[in-house]
């Protein structure tokens, strides 16, 4: 489920419910071309920055190529440098990273050693 904030003091854009995690998501896009890649300013506004746990996780999205990142909060900083496509940088782990926005999945392998007998 997705909710939106009532009116605009909120310093992320919606809140995104998936099992027994919400997430508060800041969404951006980016189509400013630089260098290799794409670059995303993530402030509040032109004089602000956002505070480090002002949201969860960025969903930013670079518009020219329909590629979406989905960030954690703590690792934006002012302006980040997306390259779609490229193995070896610092944000590809989170290119097409939906899956952070669902709670983890349990650890079953210790469950499973539950009651067996170490000896």
């Amino acid at each position: 489920q997705v909710s939106k904030p009532y009116g605009e003091s909120a310093a992320y854009d919606f809140i995104v419910e998936s099992g027994s995690l919400c997430s508060r998501i800041q969404v951006k896009s980016t189509r400013s071309r630089f260098e290799n890649g794409f670059r995303c300013n993530l402030r509040a506004s032109m004089s602000r920055r956002y505070k480090p746990d002002s949201f969860d996780f960025a969903a930013i999205n670079v518009i020219p190529l329909d590629v979406w990142y989905i960030i954690p909060g703590l690792m934006i900083n002012l302006g980040i440098l997306l390259t779609p496509g490229k193995p070896d940088s610092k944000y590809y782990e989170y290119e097409e990273a939906w899956h952070l926005l669902k709670p983890p999945e349990p650890n079953l392998s210790a469950e499973s050693t539950l009651g067996t007998d170490v000896r």
